[in-house]
């Protein structure tokens, strides 16, 4: 009798415990932890980032989130004002341009390891094209405003931006301008 009684006070206990971590967010706080991770990893493989120290890549991952995305979900939509740019963690999105109402071309096919979604959200501009997923996909998500606080603070971030929008779309107005 006596060892049922300190069986039963250990599980309440052992729940007490749990209910108390749950309330004060500490399974959040390691999955927060777990993703911010993962995030510096991808951020780590962009070459938009390359050079940059690991403490710099993990100040910029603190701001990012993963957004997932079902095959056929449209991302990013043409002729919207960019607000975020993306780097495709997993799956496959195709880049697409309206032409009328009802016909589309598809300009590229994205994997893994691409970003898209820069242009519009540096130059505050409609986007160019939409992207949707061909697959499930999941995206690590930068919100311009992130972005802007962070190449105001690293700015040899600007030359690897400018380099890229270069080789993608051409002469672009520098993001400084």
């Amino acid at each position: 009798m006596v060892a049922a009684a300190i069986a039963t006070a250990e599980i309440h206990q052992t729940l007490t415990e749990a209910r108390r971590c749950s309330i004060l967010g500490w399974n959040r706080l390691d999955n927060a932890r777990s993703k911010t991770m993962e995030a510096t990893e991808l951020l780590r493989q962009t070459p938009l980032f390359d050079g940059l120290s690991d403490d710099d890549i993990a100040e910029l991952a603190q701001s990012t989130r993963i957004q997932d995305y079902k095959a056929g979900q449209i991302i990013v939509i043409e002729g919207r004002v960019g607000a975020a740019f993306f780097i495709l963690v997993s799956g496959s999105v195709e880049v697409i341009k309206r032409r009328g109402q009802s016909d589309e071309t598809v300009l590229a096919t994205l994997e893994a390891g691409d970003f898209f979604g820069e242009l519009a959200t540096m130059r505050h501009v409609p986007r160019s094209a939409s992207i949707r997923a061909l697959q499930d996909s999941e995206c690590l998500v930068i919100r311009r405003a992130d972005f802007e606080a962070y190449i105001s603070k690293f700015p040899e971030v600007v030359a690897k931006v400018e380099s890229t929008l270069t080789s993608r779309f051409g002469d672009v107005p520098h993001l400084d301008d």
